[in-house]
């Protein structure tokens, strides 16, 4: 599998609303630097971790998402990761449920109505 991993972080900073002297006083990494990064993608591993941690995001979703999953703190994506893993594990009656609810929290967090 290969990743534009520049296109694909500024895809994710944009998402987040982040400008990139926002996101270089929320992170503390040069914008300089956050240039860098998208324009080449080269990052370290813990760089792009920070990064992607002022987006609201993670290296999880960053690396397995088709698009970028943005939550409005580290809670709430800390949160989707661990109902993930659930979800992963559970037997497919079970899957169904949980898939159900991580939408469910998932639209409360985004602030998007019921269906």
């Amino acid at each position: 599998m290969s990743v534009d991993v520049g296109g694909r972080f500024k895809e994710f900073r944009l998402k987040a609303g982040e400008t990139q002297e926002s996101l270089a006083e929320r992170t503390g990494v040069s914008r300089p630097t956050i240039q860098k990064v998208e324009a080449t993608g080269r990052a370290s591993v813990k760089m792009l971790n920070t990064l992607l941690e002022g987006c609201n995001s993670s290296l999880t979703h960053f690396f397995e998402s088709h698009t970028p999953d943005i939550y409005p703190d580290r809670k709430h994506a800390e949160m989707h990761e661990k109902l993930q893993v659930y979800l992963d594990k559970a037997d497919k009656r079970d899957a169904e449920s949980v898939e159900i609810v991580i939408e469910a929290l998932y639209r409360t967090v985004q602030g998007v109505p019921k269906r």
